[in-house]
């Protein structure tokens, strides 16, 4: 049992990673675990074969609507960082959103590396659609069809749609913050800069005088401002 796991598990991975090529050297490598037949091998394996699954399904979900949108692949990229991958790690996900962007993408074989570590570390799946609800939400609130892949997905991992729908954020998508900034979803980070500044500057509640209702306006608009740049600055890539 332990060797076919092993095979599984580096197949699921090299698939996911570099498609049917790499789903062949994935074996190779899962062989290797078979040998061992390690459980900490095997625990390990399930956790990158997860972790492939979290960024091919996001450029699924992603390319659900037809076009995968920069603010998106930002998204995405945030989630990556917040990871803490390596270069190496980062190329391997990048190349997993990729692979699930394909419209041969193998869906519930991804999925299929969620529930399996579900049942070994309780709370797996249910991270794994809050992680997909980034990149769902990265361009506002998503449309009919793919709310309903996303909700598709959480079925698939035993999840009820009621309980899938809370884990989206409410409006708070980059999208929004674009908006807010008043800039389109393809613009760069040091536009959005430039864009916090100019309008942070002429919103400042010291600008107000002494009316203290056009203060208090000025405060709550600061405030929203200041916001949109925190989402856009972690989503575009600022490490400052």
């Amino acid at each position: 049992m332990g060797g076919w796991l092993g095979k599984g598990l580096g197949g699921l991975v090299g698939l996911l990673a570099g498609g049917p090529l790499g789903a062949a050297a994935g074996v190779l490598l899962g062989h290797g675990v078979d040998r061992g037949l390690a459980a900490r091998a095997l625990r390990g394996g399930a956790r990158e074969a997860y972790r492939m699954a979290v960024f091919a399904v996001m450029g699924h979900l992603a390319k659900a609507d037809g076009r995968v949108s920069r603010a998106e692949i930002a998204a995405a990229e945030a989630v990556m960082r917040r990871m803490g991958l390596g270069p190496r790690a980062r190329r391997r996900a990048q190349a997993a959103f990729r692979r699930g962007r394909s419209r041969r993408f193998p869906l519930e074989l991804a999925l299929a590396a969620v529930a399996r570590l579900e049942r070994t570390r309780p709370g797996a799946a249910r991270e794994f659609l809050r992680l997909q609800a980034q990149v769902l939400c990265a361009d506002g609130p998503p449309d009919a069809r793919r709310r309903a892949l996303y909700r598709q997905v959480a079925a698939r991992l035993g999840v009820a749609a009621a309980e899938a729908d809370v884990l989206l954020p409410p409006g708070d998508g980059l999208a929004d913050a674009f908006r807010i900034l008043g800039l389109p979803p393809d613009a760069t980070l040091e536009e959005a800069r430039r864009a916090y500044r100019r309008l942070l500057a002429r919103h400042h509640p010291d600008r107000a005088g002494g009316d203290e209702a056009v203060r208090r306006a000025a405060e709550a608009r600061t405030r929203e401002i200041i916001a949109a740049w925190g989402r856009l600055r972690a989503a575009l890539g600022d490490q400052r």
